[in-house]
């Protein structure tokens, strides 16, 4: 069966207006605008922010401005979001929206708890999870280097205000900062290794065309668009519009936006496979050996091991291997 035969979807390449708030945002700030006009109509947003102290990720559900800026970047940690349903649920009873933004399993979770047609989901297209540990350890030993307590983090930094190369940033009560290429740095070569993962990230079955959200955003990886336009160097996001409220909640927002529709959604996979493949795992001796090395020596010498496989020749062979992925899933569901 054809798997595109049973939804009617809607994908666009796309970017706020807002140069501002497109320079602050991970790639094309349609999270940003999405919430917006959630509180605009007196709604609510449940979004990833970092604990105070940056050593862990949660969700939290707020109609405060300053809260949602929070919730923008890319965190690429496991979230705790499991205390945040509650309160979710009471917002929907008590006659409010909520707009949920999250990670395919977490929308599952949430839309399978919380029933009701005020809830409104934008799932993420995710590359995994990393586990907790692994953050926890990389702002230690930030702050050890920096020999002071680290004030702001960003994994998603827009240096110089552009969305390529993506940079990791962070700052320190003692003025100090202190930057650098994500996939060069620690938390980024054991991210891009993929060697810490969540267990269920490396077969998540929630991949695929059919989506948990209303809407799905991710980063947009082409350089060009339908009508050969170029992206904006400064950001842009891959939507996809599955449900009717998505689409409702889209048109709202697109005065806001420069909006370019994709010419299949065929394309979109292409351009970004996260949509629909979990990508290449590593061997359970790999992951073993990184988790010794990890417990027992720190996450300095652990990082080693993710430098081995992600070597050039590491690169191009996983590349290779994550095409074939794709083309073999989408030749089975003849797409």
């Amino acid at each position: 069966m054809n798997e595109l035969s049973d939804y009617k979807k809607t994908a666009y390449c796309g970017w706020t207006r807002n140069t501002k708030d497109l320079c602050e945002s991970s790639s094309g700030g349609i999270f940003y605008c999405l919430a917006k006009k959630i509180l605009e109509k007196g709604g609510y947003v449940v979004g990833a922010v970092y604990s105070d102290d940056f050593r862990s990720v949660e969700h939290i559900i707020s109609r405060e401005i300053e809260d949602v800026k929070r919730m923008r970047g890319s965190k690429y940690s496991q979230s705790n979001y499991a205390d945040i349903i509650d309160k979710i649920e009471e917002k929907c009873k008590n006659g409010n929206s909520v707009l949920f933004s999250g990670t395919p399993c977490q929308c599952y979770v949430v839309k399978k708890n919380v029933k009701s047609d005020r809830l409104i989901c934008v799932d993420l297209i995710c590359n995994g999870m990393q586990d907790r540990r692994v953050l926890e350890s990389e702002i230690s030993r930030l702050e050890v280097n920096a020999s002071a307590r680290i004030t702001d983090y960003s994994m998603r930094y827009k240096k110089d205000h552009l969305h390529l190369p993506i940079y990791m940033h962070a700052k320190f009560e003692n003025g100090v900062q202190y930057e650098e290429q994500l996939y060069k740095s620690v938390f980024g070569k054991i991210y891009g290794a993929r060697l810490a993962l969540q267990k269920s990230c490396y077969s998540c079955k929630f991949k695929g065309i059919s989506r948990l959200g209303d809407i799905t955003i991710g980063d947009y990886r082409g350089f060009r668009v339908l009508g050969n336009k170029e992206i904006n160097k400064y950001g842009a996001s891959t939507i996809i519009v599955n449900t009717e409220i998505g689409n409702k909640l889209l048109d709202g927002i697109k005065g806001d936006l420069d909006l370019f529709q994709a010419a299949s959604i065929r394309g979109v996979i292409f351009s970004n496979n996260r949509i629909v493949i979990s990508g290449i795992r590593p061997s359970n001796k790999r992951i073993e050996k990184f988790w010794d090395v990890f417990n027992e020596k720190g996450i300095e010498e652990s990082v080693g091991l993710s430098e081995k496989y992600l070597s050039r020749w590491g690169n191009i062979i996983h590349r290779i291997l994550d095409r074939l992925l794709l083309i073999k899933y989408m030749i089975i569901r003849r797409i």
